[in-house]
């Protein structure tokens, strides 16, 4: 993964319903820790695992809402696997 950048970004409007629907699908994306978020132009896969950041924000100017929500994490890189198992002895061997 590295300092590799990929990007998805979409914006629609929704009923109220689909919306509802696209929160519990991110809810159980991260719950199943996968989230896959594609369109007709790109795809993305995102692997929510460990601590997330999570940030609300909330909004009201005139008759116009906004609701932000925010979600981070550290990317982690797949482990390698080794090529054995690891075994330690913890006694010398007799002579």
């Amino acid at each position: 993964m590295g300092d590799e950048t990929n990007e998805f970004e979409h914006d629609s409007l929704q009923d109220r319903d689909q919306v509802v629907a696209y929160l519990r699908a991110v809810a159980d994306g991260i719950d199943n820790g996968t989230l896959r978020l594609g369109d007709q132009e790109k795809t993305i896969e995102l692997r929510p695992i460990g601590l997330l950041a999570f940030g609300v924000r909330a909004q009201t100017k005139r008759s116009r809402v906004t609701l932000s929500l925010r979600l981070s994490w550290k990317q982690v890189e797949e482990k390698k696997q080794s090529a054995g198992q690891l075994h330690i002895d913890p006694k010398p061997e007799s002579r």
